[in-house]
């Protein structure tokens, strides 16, 4: 019996770049996940392998994606300028940029582990890698290392059979570096980093109400089973006085339930495509002939692209409750000024209360309340956490008060001088440029 070779990068270390080292640059909107350029301290750029070809490569089976740095743009754009012909220049970037072996086999390269967060019901995060994606590091490694292998080889379809399966699944930092280690893979080639896709749409959900997703190594868009949880929610529940029971509502609630515990119970630690989520959604309102409605596009239960940390006047808040029938509770963390409030505190109350509505009674769910709950800290800025936590216990816990300690009061208070300090400036500068318009204007009138 021969004996394993022995491992020549056992005590090789993963490179890591850290969340608070990395500036986004992205544009407002869906299209955040294709344009955003990551900037890092050392002069660095990190983009997705498709950068400004998304639209002609999206629906390309022969793309999975990968992140690109700034020595990758250069070595692609030497590749550019060898070529005229657009054709020819569409070709070579599917060739070189449509997947990480096959760039690496022409370019020398650091090699990008995206690491995505799992929320888990205990307030903890996970972290994953995509398998996929691991699959793709592990001959771009080995090629880069000069011991290359075939992609039929018998390791490799070991570890693809053990991962295959109907969802995009992921396996932890611990994991991963298990699997380079018995692939006897040079860690210090691979660099760990927060992914990008992630971060910029979890900024816009917190910001403007969107949708917390990802792409996956096979250009798909997915989410989380928590964040899949939430998307139901809104498309499904909000928008119902759940308190007024009907033969088509007592259905509804029927189709969420089932598909919420689907995704939050039976999904774990897998990513959902999000058009199959749609797909679930749309099913379930052909069921309880709900087809024309989608609540998410009513702008007045979701403020959708208003900024988290603008204001909003209280009576808004107070007539959505009013419409629906819903539980009203304080306003935990007050505006600048009597009567407002921060809109991200208009969303955590409109959805706690329907929380509250739709599982009540013989349809109490604690652990989807729980998944539900969790979800609300995406939209809470990280200064009032703590806040959070406590304005929770005391809805849902039996015993808890709440009250804010002199110190929030007066974290409140101190952002709340910067909010009027910076209307007062907008206003200056309103009045300014309404003095330039009408100089400019009688100017014009005298030269007539």
């Amino acid at each position: 019996m021969s004996e394993e070779a022995p491992k020549l990068h056992k005590n090789t270390k993963l490179q890591q770049i850290d969340l608070a080292d990395m500036r986004f640059d992205y544009t407002i909107g869906d299209s955040c996940m294709t344009d955003f350029k990551v900037h890092l301290p050392d002069g660095n750029i990190l983009r997705s392998n498709f950068c400004q070809y998304w639209d002609k490569f999206k629906f390309n089976k022969n793309f999975s994606y990968f992140l690109i740095d700034s020595k990758d743009i250069e070595n692609m754009e030497r590749m550019w300028s060898r070529y005229q012909d657009p054709v020819k220049i569409d070709i070579g970037t599917e060739c070189f940029l449509g997947n990480l072996v096959r760039f690496t086999s022409h370019f020398p390269k650091q090699i990008y582990a995206r690491v995505i967060p799992y929320k888990m019901l205990n307030g903890e995060t996970k972290k994953f890698i995509f398998t996929g994606e691991v699959l793709d590091i592990i001959q771009a490694a080995l090629k880069l290392q000069g011991t290359p292998i075939e992609s039929t080889d018998m390791r490799l379809l070991e570890c693809k059979m053990s991962w295959m399966d109907n969802w995009h699944r992921g396996i932890t930092i611990e994991q991963f570096e298990t699997v380079l280690e018995n692939f006897d893979i040079d860690k210090s080639r691979i660099t760990l980093v927060p992914d990008p896709s992630h971060e910029v749409t979890r900024r816009e959900y917190q910001q403007r109400n969107g949708h917390i997703r990802v792409f996956a190594p096979d250009m798909k868009v997915v989410s989380d089973n928590f964040s899949a949880c939430m998307f139901v929610f809104e498309s499904l529940v909000m928008g119902e006085n759940w308190n007024q029971e009907t033969e088509d509502r007592n259905t509804l609630r029927q189709e969420t339930i089932g598909l919420m515990t689907t995704l939050g119970i039976f999904l774990q630690d897998k990513y959902v495509d999000c058009s199959n989520q749609c797909i679930m959604i749309q099913t379930a309102r052909i069921s309880a002939d709900r087809l024309d409605e989608d609540p998410r596009a009513v702008p007045n239960y979701f403020l959708h692209g208003r900024q988290a940390d603008k204001e909003i006047y209280m009576e808004h808040l107070d007539k959505v409750l009013q419409d629906f029938d819903l539980q009203k509770h304080p306003i935990f963390v007050r505006g600048s000024k009597e009567g407002r409030m921060p809109i991200w505190v208009f969303r955590v109350l409109v959805k706690v209360a329907w929380i509250q509505q739709f599982f009540k009674g013989d349809h109490y769910d604690p652990y989807l309340m729980s998944v539900m709950i969790e979800c609300l800290y995406f939209h809470v800025p990280e200064d009032y956490m703590d806040i959070m936590k406590r304005f929770f216990a005391s809805i849902f816990e039996e015993g808890q008060t709440f009250e804010l300690t002199d110190a929030e009061n007066k974290m409140i208070d101190e952002a709340n001088a910067k909010i009027l300090e910076k209307e007062k400036e907008e206003e200056m500068k309103e009045k300014a440029r309404n003095r330039n318009q009408n100089q400019n204007q009688n100017k014009s009138r005298k030269r007539k």
